[in-house]
């Protein structure tokens, strides 16, 4: 079952925030969903194109909660680059990544971002329901709001971050399914 994305552009008073969420069923147990979703650096950079570079900042590659990670992607043709750490991780159950320190460079323009994934993971009959719920929060003020707009109405961002999204669950849901996952 697909959960329909949701976009919530609410003007807070860090700036205005869209989320995205997205579900899939995959036929394989939690633990093994778990253990293949942990090891970032081995599915991430291959599994959407628009991914550039991964480095888990940890000593030994480790994630857990306060792990730093850097990412190189683009999104919505958009390069940028985030640097953000592990704030919630409970085996086999959930990791959440965010990152204050997120820039996205636009025809030469640096767009400051905040930005955070959540992988949730759930049994169910006949396997595990994978959930990805993805947000950003562009820059408070008149730049924010203008970001925000061309974001969304002229570049088709929300649209193209749920497709990014979409690429990469599938991308786990196929290497698990196939036996490609296998540790």
């Amino acid at each position: 079952m697909w959960a329909a994305f949701s976009v919530r552009p609410t003007a807070t008073k860090g700036g205005i925030v869209y989320e995205i969420v997205i579900e899939q069923t995959i036929t394989v147990p939690p633990q093994a969903v778990w253990d293949y979703l942990i090891d970032v650096s081995r599915w991430w950079p291959v599994s959407n194109p628009e991914h550039v570079s991964i480095e888990v900042l940890s000593a030994d590659g480790t994630i857990e909660p306060g792990a730093r990670i850097r990412l190189v992607e683009r999104i919505a043709g958009v390069p940028g680059e985030a640097e953000g750490a592990i704030r919630s991780l409970v085996e086999g159950e959930l990791v959440t990544w965010t990152s204050d320190r997120c820039v996205y460079h636009y025809r030469g323009v640096p767009v400051h971002v905040e930005e955070g994934g959540e992988w949730r993971l759930a049994s169910v009959d006949g396997g595990t329901r994978l959930a990805f719920r993805g947000w950003a929060r562009f820059p408070p003020g008149p730049f924010g709001r203008l970001t925000e707009w061309y974001f969304k109405r002229v570049l088709h961002g929300v649209e193209l971050d749920y497709a990014h999204s979409l690429r990469e669950l599938l991308y786990v849901k196929k290497a698990l399914e196939q036996g490609a996952g296998q540790l």
